[in-house]
């Protein structure tokens, strides 16, 4: 008996041990799962920062062609532009992220080499066909780039969902195994330990039924004892009576 309890004393520690690792272990993915989940939101954020860039310098040099004073505005833009496609594809790269859309970044180099030398040449205005031709290949760089930019953000998209389809999966997994684990529990700690509890208590009430009989029996020689000296004394009374007539 003693050594069953240790037994499931040792089962029970082992699953305690199991569900606080299984809570760790599930917060661990969880974490990592969020965390990959923000990264690409914030990508998403970055990249949607880019169409928009790439949109304002277009803007901004039509209206520097035209005459207005958008010089410090586009170079602000162009450098922001520029730093923030560095800090995409950064991020991609240290974070291990899909190939295709690393592919897919570093094909945009051509055209933020492309548009940065058109800029340039617009603002100079020493292009060797004129500034319109600058202006031009500016706006029709800008429109592809755009439109690749699509794609990306497209692809940023897919795998933001894919980062939040493995949240759920690590929830329903999760859940499967704490009800997999109470199930253990049940089976191996609970329905053993009332086993026990029915076996001792089955045992204390044979020991009690036991203890009660042996009352009983004591009880019995007591009464006969108590009877035996009882009959005694009237014995040795009647005895000894007849024994002082006859003294005297």
């Amino acid at each position: 008996m003693t050594t069953t309890k240790k037994q499931l004393k040792r089962i029970y520690l082992i699953i305690v041990v199991s569900i606080i690792s299984f809570l760790a272990i599930q917060q661990f993915l969880l974490h990592l799962s969020t965390n990959e989940s923000k990264e690409y939101s914030a990508q998403i954020n970055r990249a949607g920062k880019q169409r928009m860039l790439s949109q304002r310098i277009a803007k901004l040099c039509l209206q520097y062609e035209k005459g207005d004073d958008t010089r410090d505005e586009i170079t602000n833009s162009l450098y922001e532009w520029n730093t923030s496609h560095t800090v995409l594809l950064t991020t991609l790269q240290n974070n291990s992220g899909s190939t295709q859309l690393l592919e897919k970044l570093q094909a945009l180099d051509v055209f933020h080499e492309k548009i940065t030398k058109d800029v340039t040449c617009l603002l100079s205005g020493k292009g060797d066909n004129g500034s319109y031709n600058c202006l031009r290949a500016i706006v029709n760089d800008s429109e592809h780039f755009l439109a690749q930019m699509d794609i990306i953000v497209g692809l940023y998209d897919r795998e933001a969902q894919r980062a939040i389809q493995n949240i759920t999966i690590v929830e329903y997994a999760m859940t499967a195994l704490a009800f997999f684990i109470v199930l253990l529990e049940i089976f191996i700690v609970f329905r053993p330990s009332t086993r026990i509890i029915n076996e001792q208590e089955h045992s204390l009430m044979e020991q009690i039924a036991i203890i009660r009989e042996q009352e009983t029996k004591l009880k019995d020689t007591i009464k006969e004892l108590t009877d035996s000296l009882n009959y005694a004394k009237r014995v040795q009374e009647t005895i000894l009576p007849a024994s002082k007539i006859f003294a005297e």
